[in-house]
C-alpha cells in the first residue's frame, strides 16, 4: 500500500512540486503527520491502511521537492556535490528511523512511537515553508 501510493503521488505531484515547493513541503509534512497519527490510533485494518495511505501520500513528494529546491540554488558545477550531500543526509535519516521508532516503542509502545514520528512530521510542517522560502528564489513562487 505504502509503495503504491508513493508511486502514484510522485507521478501526480511532479508539476506541482516545481511550481509551489514550499506549499508541497508544508502540505506533505502535515499529511504525513496526520496519516501517521491515524495509524497510531487505528482500531483495525481499514483505518490503519487509510492512515498508511495518507502518510505515504504526504511523504512522497518531500524528497524530490527538497532536491529540486536545493539543486536549483547552486551553480551547475556544484550541483552534483549538493545532490550527494542531501542524498547522504536523507539516507542517514532512513537508517536512523528504525532506531528512533524502536527506542520510542520500547519506552511507550508502538502507538506512542508512531505518534513520535507524527510529531517529527508536524514539526517539519511548521518549519518547512519558511525554510524552503529562504533557500532560494524558485521556492518563493
Amino acid at each position: 500500500m505504502f509503495a503504491a501510493v508513493i508511486a502514484v503521488t510522485r507521478f501526480a505531484s511532479g508539476g506541482l512540486t516545481a511550481r509551489r515547493p514550499a506549499a508541497v513541503m508544508v502540505a506533505g509534512s502535515a499529511l504525513a503527520a496526520a496519516g501517521t497519527a491515524t495509524v497510531a490510533g487505528a482500531g483495525g485494518v481499514p483505518a490503519g491502511l487509510a492512515g498508511l495511505a495518507l502518510a505515504a501520500a504526504g511523504t512522497a513528494a518531500l524528497f524530490p521537492t527538497l532536491i529540486s529546491v536545493l539543486t536549483g540554488t547552486v551553480s551547475d558545477e556544484r550541483r552534483g556535490g549538493a545532490t550527494s550531500v542531501v542524498t547522504t543526509v536523507a539516507y542517514l535519516g532512513f537508517l536512523a528511523g528504525p532506531v528512533y521508532v524502536g527506542t520510542w516503542a520500547g519506552a511507550v509502545g508502538l502507538p506512542g512511537a508512531l505518534l513520535a514520528v507524527a510529531g517529527l512530521a508536524a514539526g517539519l510542517a511548521l518549519l518547512a515553508g519558511a525554510a524552503v522560502t529562504r533557500i532560494g528564489p524558485r521556492a518563493r513562487r
